[in-house]
C-alpha cells in the first residue's frame, strides 16, 4: 500500500525525535510492518516552516497494522516496570514557560548554523530575551543562545555588507 499524505489507510503510532523515529521505523519495517515518516527529509531541511514541532517525527502504519505496531512502539505504563528508589527521583518539571522559551533559543541556534537565516535568529531573540528576563531562572544554554545571537548579528551585517556591495555596483553599472 503506497502512502499518501492524505490516505486515511495510515494511523499515527509515534510522534517524537528524529533519531527515535528512525530507530522505530525500521524496527516496525523489520517486524514486516509498513512504516513511513512524512516530510522527513523536509523537516531536515527547513525545520522551521513547521513551527513548534519542527524536531517531533511522525511514523505512520496502515490502519490495520496499527495494533501490532503500538505494542512494538509502547513506552511501558510506570505500572509495567519494577522500580528502584533511584529510578524515581526526577528533575522537576519545567513550566511551559520556560519550555517555550528554550525552544526560541533552539530556534536561534538553527538559524545561526544557517548563515542565510542569521536575520531571522535575530528577530526571535527579539522575543527571547525578553521571555528570558521573565522567568525565575535562566533557560537550558542560555549563556550559548547569547553568544549564538551575537554570531547571528556578525553574519547579518555581513549579509547586509555584502548585499549592499552588490547593488553599488549595479548602480554603478547602470549610472
Amino acid at each position: 500500500m503506497p502512502f499518501t499524505k492524505t490516505s486515511d489507510e495510515w494511523v499515527q503510532v509515534y510522534s517524537g525525535p528524529m533519531a527515535i523515529a528512525e530507530l522505530l521505523c525500521d524496527t516496525l519495517r523489520s517486524e514486516g510492518i509498513s512504516a513511513e515518516i512524512p516530510n522527513r527529509n523536509q523537516k531536515q531541511l527547513d525545520p522551521l516552516h513547521v513551527g513548534d514541532r519542527s524536531f517531533d517525527f511522525r511514523i505512520l502504519v496502515p490502519r490495520e497494522q496499527a495494533e501490532r505496531a503500538l505494542e512494538i512502539v509502547r513506552v511501558p505504563a510506570p505500572g509495567d516496570v519494577e522500580w528502584s528508589a533511584a529510578d524515581e527521583v526526577q528533575p522537576p518539571r519545567a513550566s511551559p514557560a520556560v519550555l517555550a522559551t528554550e525552544r526560541l533559543g533552539r530556534r536561534i541556534f538553527w538559524c545561526t548554523s544557517t548563515f542565510l537565516f542569521a536575520p531571522l535568529a535575530l528577530w526571535f531573540a527579539f522575543e527571547y530575551f525578553p521571555a528570558a528576563r521573565r522567568l525565575e531562572r535562566r533557560p537550558a544554554w542560555h549563556r550559548s543562545t547569547v553568544l549564538a545571537t551575537f554570531i547571528a548579528a556578525v553574519q547579518t551585517v555581513t549579509l547586509l555588507g555584502i548585499a549592499g556591495a552588490r547593488v553599488l555596483e549595479e548602480l554603478g553599472r547602470l549610472g
